[in-house]
C-alpha cells in the first residue's frame, strides 16, 4: 500500500449529519461537513484519550469526541475542550489531528492520503467526459467490498487473457494476435499506462442483444477494448461489444487491508441511455464483475508477490509488468507503507497516514505510519 494518492472515501450524497468513520490503507478515519457543507477528512483518533471521532457528531462544522468532547475543525486543529472552558487556559499545541485535502468527483469524496504538496500530487482520478456528454448515460456509483488484496484486483482489470475464461457474459472475447511478433503497445504517462486491443467475441453475452445467443454463421464479432490504471488504485476499462455500443468503466478502490478492498465503481454507457435502463444495466455488470470476484478470492497468495520470479509471467502479462513497474517506482520514492511493522506497532501506537501539515509543523501524538525506506529496505517513522 502507498502513501500520496487520492483514495476514494465515501459517496458524497451519503455523508449527510453525522459524521462516518471508514478504514483505507489500514488506517481509520473520521469523515464529516465542516461549518459550509464541504467533506472533510481527518484521522479519526483524538489527541487526549484515543476517543474515534467518527463515533461522535459534528456541531458547528466541528467534529466532536465522543469521550470528553474535545472538538476538531476541518484543518484537524482543536478548538474546544469543555474542561478548559473557564479562565484563560490556550489549547494545547499537541492538540491536533492529520487532515487530508478533499475533492469530490463523480459524487465520489476522494482524499488525498499523504504529505506532497500541491503541485506535486498525482490527479485524483480517471478522467471521464462522458458523465457530462448528453449522449451517453452513468449509472449511480456502486459501492462494494470484495475479500482480496487490491493490487490483485488492479491487476485483474489490466489482464487481457483472462476475459476469454472468466467472462462468459462478457462474451468471452478472445485476443487476436501473437503476443510474441505483436506485443501488446503499453502508453505510460506520469502515474499511469494503459493499452487498448481487438478481441474476438465467442457469443452475444450480456452486453450484447440476444443475451447468450451464439454467433451465427460461424463467425466472431471483432471488438475494440482496452485498459489502464492511474496510480497504484484506480483501473478503467472501455469495451465496444456491438457498433454503436460503448461502455467506459471505472474501478476506484480503497485498500482497507491487506486481505479486504473497497471498490467504488462507476460505470457509462453511449446507447439506452434511458434512466429506465440503470438498473437492468448495473444489473448486468455486476453479474460480470462477480465473474472476477469468484476468481481473484481465490488467488494463492493473497498479496502480490516481492519478486516477479514467484510466477510465470509471459507476453500477455505486459501490462501487470507495467504496474508492478509503477508500484516500484513509488516503492523508490519511500511511499510504500510497512504494512508488516505496522501490524507489529497496531495496538501499543495510535497511527496516522501523515498529511501535508506535517511538512510545517511538529509536535504530533500519532505517529506515521511506518513506511519502507529504499535505501535500508527497512522502516522508516516520519513523525
Amino acid at each position: 500500500m502507498y502513501i500520496n494518492f487520492w483514495y476514494p472515501i465515501v459517496v458524497e450524497k451519503e455523508l449527510v449529519e453525522e459524521p462516518v468513520r471508514v478504514e483505507v490503507l489500514g488506517v481509520k478515519l473520521a469523515v464529516f461537513r465542516d461549518d459550509i457543507g464541504r467533506p472533510a477528512v481527518i484521522a479519526d483518533t483524538c489527541s487526549h484519550r484515543g476517543g474515534s471521532l467518527g463515533k461522535g457528531v459534528v456541531k458547528n462544522g466541528a467534529i466532536v469526541c465522543p469521550y470528553h468532547g474535545w472538538s476538531y475543525n476541518s484543518a484537524g486543529e482543536c478548538v474546544d475542550i469543555p474542561t478548559m472552558a473557564v479562565g484563560d487556559q490556550k489549547i494545547p499545541a499537541r492538540a491536533k489531528v492529520d487532515s487530508y485535502p478533499t475533492e469530490v468527483k463523480y459524487g465520489i469524496v476522494f482524499a488525498f492520503l499523504g504529505d506532497l504538496p500541491a503541485e506535486q500530487r498525482p490527479p485524483i482520478a480517471w478522467d471521464a467526459p462522458e458523465c457530462d456528454d448528453p449522449e451517453w448515460r452513468a449509472c449511480e456509483i456502486k459501492v462494494f467490498d470484495v475479500d482480496y488484496y487490491y493490487e490483485r484486483s488492479v491487476e485483474n482489470g489490466l489482464d487481457p487473457a483472462h476475459n476469454e475464461f472468466v467472462h462468459p457474459n462478457q462474451g468471452a472475447p478472445t485476443p487476436t494476435r501473437d503476443w510474441v511478433k505483436d506485443p501488446i503497445d503499453i502508453v505510460k504517462e506520469d502515474f499511469a499506462s494503459h493499452f487498448t486491443l481487438s478481441f474476438l467475441r465467442q457469443n452475444k453475452g450480456l452486453l450484447g442483444n440476444d443475451a447468450g445467443a451464439e454467433i451465427k454463421d460461424g463467425d466472431s464479432e471483432m471488438i475494440i477494448a482496452g485498459s489502464g490504471h492511474l496510480g497504484p488504485n484506480s483501473v478503467v476499462t472501455w469495451i465496444s461489444p456491438q457498433v454503436g455500443q460503448d461502455f467506459r468503466q471505472y474501478f476506484f478502490e480503497a485498500p482497507i487491508s491487506d486481505k479486504k478492498t473497497r471498490i467504488f465503481f462507476l460505470t457509462t454507457r453511449s446507447y439506452m441511455i434511458d434512466p429506465d435502463f440503470d438498473e437492468d444495466i448495473m444489473e448486468v455488470n455486476m453479474q460480470i464483475a462477480l465473474e472476477d470476484v469468484d476468481v481473484v478470492k481465490e488467488i494463492d497468495p493473497i498479496r502480490t508477490p516481492d519478486s516477479n520470479i514467484k510466477e510465470v509471467l509471459i507476453a500477455t502479462d505486459a501490462p501487470i509488468l507495467s504496474y508492478r513497474e509503477y508500484l516500484k517506482l513509488w516503492k523508490d520514492k519511500g511511499w510504500k507503507i510497512d504494512w508488516k511493522k505496522m501490524q507489529q506497532l497496531k495496538g501499543d501506537v495510535a497511527l496516522a497516514i501523515p498529511s501535508p501539515a506535517r511538512r510545517n509543523a511538529k509536535g504530533w501524538v500519532l505517529d506515521a505510519v511506518p513506511l519502507i525506506d529504499p535505501n535500508h529496505n527497512r522502516s522508516v517513522n516520519e513523525n
